[in-house]
């Protein structure tokens, strides 16, 4: 959700994405007859956009970069680390319920791989043409990043334990709100002048992921927890001046998820050995949005810093971001993700499923 060229109709809706589990019983008979086999203590291995991005951007030529204040004013350094919030993301709320390390930047000289790592990218998507002008790491070059570490791990730990710990790690993948607003909604998208229309276009991102998935399997991951995308439409950059969020790309967003979860339903019986969590963290902003007073925020269609789009250096902000569901024009507070993860680490199946993130570990 780094830049956007939308320019329509603002719309009311109330869009709520329902995830159902049939496979949660399978699951939950699996957790109880694990047994701990590995001595690895697991760790996180990231891919994704700048809802994920730790800084590797920081390294790269790019203009898609938050590495300066106002960003990261809260963070726990209270120092810009490259992450587009204005403190914590999801992955660092999640590695300290691990017990784990922040996962570092990939891209950074002094990451250690052996304690998980960040391949994010901020503007990038699924696809290789999403974010490609503007120098970033696309989702084929995070997973051949990350392809690149394995072999690093197996050089210091030995082929056997190298795959013993990536396959009791949890690759975190949150991907795909670029692809959508940022590249087929674009002016002049290729895809739309070739006559695509949206679920073709979402249909071939599916596509994307599955075969992604098989690489990242073949690397040996079984872990798999993927974040639905968030209502697309209701950050400041798409609502504007108004306190509701723009119609249709709220509902890409919902078929978007409901592909995606079909998809994993399906890779678990495909992968019978792995799984697939599925992170709705659709519902939760989707009901903030129409009632952000009742969860103690103000509207949707103001941000803390950055009201039409990036924070610039050294911009003035808001006096409390908790209060905030967004940073900026594009990007949620540090609060909401601190939600959202809170949610992912020990919610019911609504909120994550067919398990949750602490039981995934378990396994």
């Amino acid at each position: 959700m780094e830049s956007n060229f939308i320019n329509n109709g603002v719309f009311i809706t109330i869009c709520i994405f329902t995830l159902h589990n049939p496979l949660a019983s399978h699951v939950f008979a699996a957790l109880q007859d694990a047994k701990a086999t590995s001595t690895f203590t697991p760790v996180l291995y990231i891919f994704g956009d700048s809802i994920v991005d730790s800084g590797n951007n920081n390294y790269l030529f790019t203009i898609a970069k938050s590495n300066y204040l106002p960003y990261g004013k809260d963070f726990d350094t209270h120092k810009p680390t490259g992450r587009f919030s204005n403190g914590r993301l999801v992955p660092d709320f999640l590695a300290s319920y691990m017990g784990v390390p922040f996962p570092s930047p990939y891209l950074a000289p002094d990451t250690d791989i052996h304690q998980g790592a960040n391949f994010g990218s901020a503007g990038s998507g699924y696809l290789t043409s999403t974010g490609e002008a503007m120098g970033i790491l696309s989702f084929p070059k995070q997973v051949q990043n990350f392809q690149a570490m394995k072999q690093r791990l197996q050089q210091s730990m030995g082929e056997a334990s190298a795959n013993d710990f990536i396959s009791h790690s949890i690759m975190y993948i949150s991907m795909a709100h670029n692809d959508i607003a940022n590249n087929y909604y674009a002016s002049g998208s290729p895809f739309r002048r070739q006559n695509m229309t949206i679920d073709q276009f979402e249909n071939m991102l599916i596509d994307e992921v599955s075969k992604y998935i098989q690489v990242l399997y073949n690397e040996g991951a079984r872990k798999f927890v993927f974040e639905s995308l968030l209502p697309l439409g209701c950050a400041p950059a798409f609502s504007k001046a108004s306190s509701t969020c723009v119609d249709y790309l709220v509902e890409a967003a919902m078929k978007y998820n409901s592909l995606l979860q079909m998809l994993l339903e399906k890779q678990s019986t495909t992968f019978t050995n792995a799984h697939f969590i599925l992170a709705n963290g659709f519902d939760l902003i989707n009901a903030i949005a129409h009632d952000p007073v009742g969860y103690g925020f103000v509207g949707i269609s103001q941000a803390c810093c950055g009201q039409r789009g990036f924070c610039e250096s050294g911009s003035p902000t808001c006096q409390n971001a908790s209060t905030y569901v967004f940073w900026d024009a594009f990007h949620p507070t540090s609060k909401i993700y601190s939600m959202l993860a809170s949610r992912y680490w020990g919610g019911k199946t609504s909120e994550i499923s067919p398990i949750n993130i602490s039981q995934l570990v378990a396994l």
